[in-house]
């Protein structure tokens, strides 16, 4: 379950960093034009952040790195709550903030799998 949430996670995040893309007019300003790239340069290693963790914890470690992006996502999840300006933007800030805050607390409830290794003994 801590899987399918964190790649939901991942894959919503993409989906609001796309449709971001799709909104901006032609004719934006330079400014708002920067402000793009910054978010996009903020949100694109977040979902790569959730993909590597989900990558490590199959492996047997990665909970720290889960966990870390579950909190940056639910902080860009509340930063996108209070300044989203239309209805879509709303609700896929309502939707990252849901799974940020589910993944975090599935990570202490469900175990992470044991893998033979050279740290299993």
């Amino acid at each position: 379950m801590v899987g399918f949430l964190h790649a939901a996670l991942a894959g919503l995040i993409g989906l609001a960093s796309a449709l971001m893309w799709g909104v901006m007019s032609s004719d934006t300003s330079g400014i708002g034009f920067m402000g793009l790239v910054g978010l996009e340069l903020m949100l694109v290693p977040l979902a790569g952040a959730l993909l590597v963790g989900l990558l490590f914890r199959g492996a047997g470690r990665g909970h720290l790195m889960l966990r870390t992006a579950d909190v940056a996502s639910l902080v860009v999840g509340l930063v996108g709550l209070s300044s989203a300006a239309g209805s879509v933007q709303w609700l896929i800030a309502v939707a990252i903030v849901a799974l940020a805050t589910a993944g975090f607390l599935l990570t202490f409830l469900e175990p992470a799998p044991r893998r033979g290794g050279w740290r299993s003994h």
